[in-house]
């Protein structure tokens, strides 16, 4: 189980790493993360995993990272402002591939096929993959480029099976 963020658009989009270093102070010592905004490899879906394969429906499909920030923000901007026609889409996703009955969908997943008593993780997991093939929708969200705000990050960063249309 495992969640991504991608982004797809009609046409091929070059890759693009801005990410850099950043040490945070813990009580174990100093951890460093790779954190920013970046396209890269092309991504296939995987196989099997009907989510995704019913969801996403543009034809070329990237890892995507970006961070709900400023700074982040603005270089998504300038990205899509460059590699984007006018008139043209790109389809922000996260998606969570494999259930997990913690994770905060825009929906709530009934457990009604899960056995009384205490359920193993797999069945919960086999219930929430379940519900997800058949009946979740994505949530989707629209936005001029122009209009793109850290929310609308927020949104794909906070949320699974859920998509951030932009358009240029």
């Amino acid at each position: 189980m495992s969640t991504v963020c991608l982004i797809a658009s009609d046409t091929p989009l070059p890759f693009i790493d801005m990410r850099i270093l950043t040490d945070y102070a813990t009580e174990f010592g100093t951890v460093t993360f790779l954190r920013g905004f970046a396209v890269g490899q092309k991504s296939p879906l995987p196989d099997g995993d009907e989510e995704a394969g019913s969801m996403v429906n543009k034809e070329y499909v990237y890892d995507f990272s970006i961070e709900a920030d400023d700074t982040c923000l603005e270089q998504l901007k300038l990205y899509l402002a460059y590699n984007v026609e006018n008139g043209r889409e790109v389809d922000i996703w996260s998606l969570r591939l494999g259930g997990d009955p913690t994770k905060h969908y825009t929906q709530k997943i009934p457990m009604k096929h899960v056995k009384a008593g205490t359920p193993s993780t797999s069945e919960l997991n086999d219930e929430v993959d379940w519900y997800k093939e058949n009946f979740i929708e994505p949530e989707r969200v629209k936005a001029a480029l122009n209009e793109l705000s850290v929310d609308n990050i927020r949104f794909v960063l906070e949320n699974s099976s859920v998509c951030l249309t932009v358009k240029k």
